[in-house]
């Protein structure tokens, strides 16, 4: 699954993922639930900002496997 977000955020204040979306084109993911539950979750990450403050795009692939016994 491919997730596209934003951070924006300042050093010393943090960063904040302001919009995510599911690539549903690079993803293979079929449940619409579980891609929209990730989508969410995205928003509750701690996540240092940017190096030099500002905005930054990033498109990341996020490998989902059940636990192998």
């Amino acid at each position: 699954m491919v997730v596209k977000f934003t951070i924006e955020g300042e050093p010393g204040v943090g960063g904040v993922i302001t919009e995510n979306a599911i690539d549903t084109t690079a993803s293979d993911l079929p449940d619409e639930r579980v891609r929209e539950c990730i989508a969410d979750a995205m928003y509750a990450l701690e996540i240092d900002p940017p190096s030099q403050g500002g905005v930054v795009h990033i498109e990341f692939p996020f490998t989902l496997a059940p636990p192998e016994h």
